[in-house]
Formats: C-alpha cells, sequence, structure tokens
C-alpha cells in the first residue's frame, strides 16, 4: 500500500493521462482516415470529464495540492493547452484551504508518485524526489 495520501488523485491522473493519449491516437486515426470521428468524440468527452474530476477534487494535505497542481501544469505543456479563466478559479479554490499550512515546498512531495506523460503518452509513475 503507498502511503501517499493523494493515492485517489494519483488514480485519477493515470486514468486521465491514458485518455489523453488514446485521443491523440484517435486524431491521428481520424486524420488518415482509419478510424471514424464518433470513437473520436467519445474519447474527448472523456477526457473533459476525467480533466473535471481532477480540476475539482479537493486535496486534504499540501502534498495533495502539489501533486494536483504540478500535474495540471504538466498536462497544460504537453498538450500546449491552456484553462479559462473560471477552470482557474476553480483550482485555486480548490487548494485554497492549504496556504494556512504554510508554502508549499519541492521536499513535501517526497515519496509520492506523479504519473509522467511523454509526447501524450503516460508512462511509468515515478517518485517525485
Amino acid at each position: 500500500m503507498n502511503d501517499c495520501p493523494g493515492e485517489n488523485l494519483f488514480w485519477r491522473t493515470v486514468h486521465h493521462a491514458n485518455v489523453v493519449a488514446s485521443v491523440k491516437t484517435l486524431r491521428q486515426d481520424v486524420a488518415s482516415g482509419a478510424q471514424d470521428c464518433e470513437k473520436l468524440a467519445q474519447a474527448v468527452a472523456e477526457e473533459e470529464l476525467a480533466r473535471n474530476e481532477i480540476i475539482h477534487w479537493r486535496p486534504a494535505t499540501v502534498r495533495d495540492a502539489q501533486v494536483k497542481l504540478i500535474y495540471l501544469v504538466y498536462f497544460l505543456a504537453i498538450t500546449k493547452g491552456s484553462f479559462d479563466t473560471a477552470t482557474m478559479a476553480k483550482i485555486q479554490e480548490t487548494v485554497d484551504h492549504l496556504r494556512q499550512h504554510g508554502g508549499m515546498t519541492r521536499s513535501s512531495l517526497a515519496g509520492c508518485r506523479v504519473p509522467i506523460l511523454k509526447n501524450g503518452n503516460c508512462l511509468e509513475e515515478r517518485d517525485d524526489r
């Protein structure tokens, strides 16, 4: 058993990363004519749902908040995407209650698993130390 309190977040991010990879593959398949648009539309809807679950997830600890924020930043960097103002406000709202615990430092992430995306594909998780 992993002692990282954000285990539920970890599995959400792994699921999301895998759906992001699926969307990427399906987009390529649709562009080449090998796949129809319906499967792509379903995958895009699933990605949006999984992303919204992460965005609305309220972390219980500073470490959980850091993992959530790191994952979302990494997702935006990999997909070259952005969030609108309302989404950014929601993300901030979900972690605001932890501000009283002081600054979020990298050392509080030690031992927590973070899923790694590369070229839109979910790779093995790693300990972020």
